[in-house]
């Protein structure tokens, strides 16, 4: 399976299930591990990235399908803002999360 992100940061951090996924642009292409046929697999995945001058925090859950291509747009619509830095990507990884 595969996963189209759109993102409107070019440098902002992307993580799945957690882990980081150093990737960079406004569009990612992204390959799965393949999962078993018929049967939806959740993905959690986060992003962090600024738009003007703040840095925002959004996460999305993905249902992935074995054999197609799941698509997910973060543009900051349920997002929440990070607290304390300000803008910095490093916030996000420090641990800026609700």
């Amino acid at each position: 399976m595969r996963l189209w992100v759109d993102i409107p940061d070019p440098v902002g951090v992307l993580y799945i299930e957690g882990e980081l996924v150093r990737t960079f642009g406004t569009e990612r292409r992204l390959e799965s591990p393949p999962v078993p046929p018929g049967r939806g697999w959740p993905l959690h995945v986060r992003a962090a990235f600024k738009v003007g001058d703040r840095l925002l925090i959004e996460d999305k859950v993905v249902l992935l399908y074995a054999g197609e291509i799941a698509s997910v747009t973060f543009d900051g619509a349920v997002s929440w803002p990070c607290a304390g830095c300000g803008w910095r990507a490093s916030c996000a990884l420090a641990g800026c999360w609700r």
